[in-house]
Formats: structure tokens, C-alpha cells, sequence
């Protein structure tokens, strides 16, 4: 009688177990707007005519004054979506090597400041054989100090990414759901044809289903966090719509002319809005305006961003902006009175007095969620998550069977 506690326990473990490997279906175990299965198709089974085509323009890599110079060219204040509105962006910068002062000014320019990691060290195997404890140093060194010297909100700084898309695994997410970070955009995906069908933004309460192109995919469950993958672009030269070159970064295209560079991103982007109007995420790596070629590479982009914003239903906005849009679907038609994508600049609350200025663990107390569950096992990439009212049940089982 004293092995029944044990028997109660392994078997509700398991349970658990089946649950969190079970299959997500959109409607009856994920639900909107906080939970998304990445397979789900259009949100709410919307018309595409009625979908708002979004361009969700991402910058990567440090922020210094030549390459600020190249992104005032690139999101000049002229550009102004279908609602009158400024286009939106996100930029991804590591803490090291940035300049503060750039981080501030686009943020008050509206622009997402999401975190590229501390050193922005892009090597496939430092982010694959990566530690805890590291993990969390590159992910809070740099929203310590955009919260301190930046003065940005900590409530406003919700997303993240490792450099050049090597995805780091379980420890990556454990840190960013910990740490209540809104998504991560760091997982790519790879498609065989330009015309292959797109994942929409998903999040992680079910297991990833999708194989990983660069670094490690995540095999845990992280309830509520959002996942914003990219695809690879085509250079479109090569017959049935299939080419040999593909690109992670739109900037990666050996553009020659302003024209070349324009024509590669119609060729990529009308793939996406003659579809099922996915979000274009268009990566741009700071280094591309800087390598030969840059200056018409920039000229082609701001010529395709003038052309784009003329096509009807087209949209640019932040990954938050998108996931806003995910969590509320809203018809074209009725995108005028979408509060997330107004003029209305956002107000955010009060910025919290940092403690420990050297410990960057410190700084993660503001607004956390309560946490209902504890892990077992011995490592976290093989923990498991029971919840406490299981314990508690568990518990109160044991001292039936006792008594």
C-alpha cells in the first residue's frame, strides 16, 4: 500500500507528459488570442482579400552613426502607411558595440527596439553548446542597459533574437519565458519552392513541428510565447519558380543596380500577397549597406518600399504590431479603428529603479507572471512541468494512503 503514492505519481506524470506532446488544433486546445498553432492557416479562416498584407521590416545588428545615417535614408518619417500612420520596424541590437543615444532616438521615433543578444557573436557553435547561465547574460546584459541608459520601458522591449538565426534550443526559451519576453524571432525556416505555403506567427504551447535551418529548434513547450519565424528568399533565376541561391538576409542579394535590388523583393513579396498574405518579414542586416553594391542595394529598397505602400492592403509594422494583430484578427475593412496600428503614440508606465547595477538577473522582477509550475529532472532540456495543483492533489493522496 506504502508504493501507491509512487504509482499515483508516475502515472500523473506521464499524463502530463502525453499532454504536453500532444497535437495542436487551432479552436479546441488553442485558443486566441494567446495561443497559436503554427499549422492553423489564415487566423479566423479570413477571406486573404480581407487579410492586411504586413511587411514586417527587421534590422539586425549593432546601431553607430554610419549605419544610422543609412536606416534615416531607408525609414524616412515621409513613409506612412495606408492609415496615415508611419510605417513601423523592428530593430534587433546587441548591447555591445551600440550606441546608446541611436537606440533612444528610434525608439522614440516609434521604431521596436528588440534585443540582438550582448556580443552579437554570430558563430553557429558558441550559440549551440551555449550554457544557462551565459544564455541569460546575453539576453539581460543588453536589456539592463537599453532600460537604464536608453530610459526605455522595460514593458516596451518584448522581443528577441540571436544573431544570423543560430537559435540556441531549450535554454534560449527557458530564459525568454522566464524572463517574460512577448516572442522570439530567431527560428528559419526553409522552403523548397518560393511558392511553398508560409508558417503565420505561432507560439510555443505545443512543441515546434517545423525542422530548423540554422542552430537548435526548441523540443519544450513555452506557454504564451510567441514565435515570428522567417523564410529563406529567392533570387528567382532559375526555372518553375526554384533557384539555387537562397538568402536569410534580403541585404545577402548581390544587387549590382537599384533595379535588381527592386526586382528581387517584388519577386519574393508578391509570392506572399497573391497567396494567403503571410507576414512578409523582410531581414535586413546592417553589414549589406556597408559591403560594395550598398548604395544601390538602399536605393532598391526604398523603391520597393514607396511601390509597396501603394498596392492596396499592404501595411509595414513592428513584430509586436503583428502579434497584436494575430491575437485580434481584423478584417481590412475595419483596420481604420485597429488601436494597436494607430497614430496614438503608446504610453508606458512607470520605469523601475534597477538593482545590483552589475547583476543583470536583478532586473527581471517587473511585471512577472506568477509561476504555477515546478520542474523536475536533472537538466532543463529534459525538465518536465507539473502543475501545482497536481501536487497539491498528489499530496493530499499520499497522506490518504498513509493515514
Amino acid at each position: 500500500m506504502k508504493s501507491a503514492p509512487l504509482f499515483v505519481l508516475t502515472l500523473s506524470l506521464y499524463s502530463v507528459t502525453l499532454s504536453s506532446a500532444a497535437t495542436c488544433e487551432q479552436g479546441t486546445n488553442c485558443n486566441l488570442p494567446n495561443c497559436y498553432c503554427s499549422d492553423a492557416g489564415i487566423p479566423l479562416d479570413m477571406n486573404p482579400n480581407e487579410v492586411p498584407q504586413m511587411v514586417l521590416v527587421a534590422l539586425d545588428g549593432n546601431l553607430d552613426n554610419q549605419r544610422d545615417e543609412h536606416y534615416n535614408q531607408l525609414l524616412p518619417t515621409s513613409l506612412r502607411n495606408p492609415n496615415g500612420c508611419r510605417i513601423g520596424a523592428t530593430m534587433f541590437v546587441p548591447g555591445q558595440s551600440t550606441e546608446v543615444d541611436l537606440v533612444k532616438k528610434w525608439h522614440k521615433r516609434g521604431i521596436e527596439i528588440g534585443l540582438n543578444s550582448q556580443l552579437g557573436t554570430p558563430k553557429y557553435n558558441y550559440w549551440t553548446s551555449i550554457n544557462r547561465t551565459s544564455m541569460k547574460t546575453e539576453v539581460l546584459k543588453p536589456l539592463q542597459k537599453f532600460m537604464k541608459d536608453a530610459k526605455i520601458l522595460r514593458q516596451d522591449i518584448r522581443g528577441y533574437r540571436n544573431p544570423a538565426f543560430f537559435a540556441a534550443g531549450n535554454v534560449q526559451y527557458q530564459v525568454l519565458e522566464y524572463e517574460d519576453f512577448e516572442y522570439d524571432a530567431s527560428l528559419r525556416m526553409s522552403r523548397r519552392s518560393i511558392f511553398e505555403t508560409n508558417s503565420w506567427p505561432s507560439t510555443l504551447d505545443f512543441t515546434w513541428p517545423h525542422r530548423c535551418v540554422m542552430g537548435k529548434c526548441p523540443t519544450n513547450t513555452y506557454t504564451g510565447l510567441w514565435v515570428i519565424p522567417s523564410v529563406t528568399l529567392f533570387n528567382g533565376t532559375q526555372a518553375g519558380h526554384k533557384s539555387t541561391s537562397v538568402y536569410s538576409y534580403s541585404t545577402e542579394f548581390p544587387a549590382t543596380t537599384e533595379k535588381e535590388m527592386s526586382d528581387f523583393l517584388w519577386h519574393n513579396f508578391n509570392a506572399f500577397y497573391v497567396n494567403d498574405r503571410t507576414p512578409f518579414v523582410l531581414n535586413i542586416n546592417s553589414v549589406g549597406f556597408l559591403s560594395p553594391g550598398g548604395d544601390a542595394k538602399l536605393k532598391g529598397f526604398q523603391k520597393f518600399f514607396r511601390e509597396a505602400l501603394s498596392k492596396p492592403g499592404v501595411f509595414f509594422v513592428s513584430m509586436h504590431q503583428a502579434i497584436e494583430w494575430m491575437r485580434k484578427p481584423t478584417p481590412l475593412s475595419k483596420i481604420g479603428s485597429f488601436l494597436p496600428w494607430s497614430c496614438a503614440e503608446s504610453k508606458g508606465g512607470e520605469l523601475k529603479t534597477l538593482e545590483k547595477e552589475g547583476d543583470p538577473i536583478s532586473i527581471t522582477q517587473l511585471k512577472r507572471k506568477s509561476k504555477s509550475t515546478v520542474l523536475f529532472g536533472k537538466a532543463d532540456s529534459d525538465r518536465i512541468q507539473v502543475p501545482c495543483v497536481l501536487l497539491l492533489t498528489l499530496s493530499l493522496l499520499q497522506m490518504l494512503f498513509t493515514w
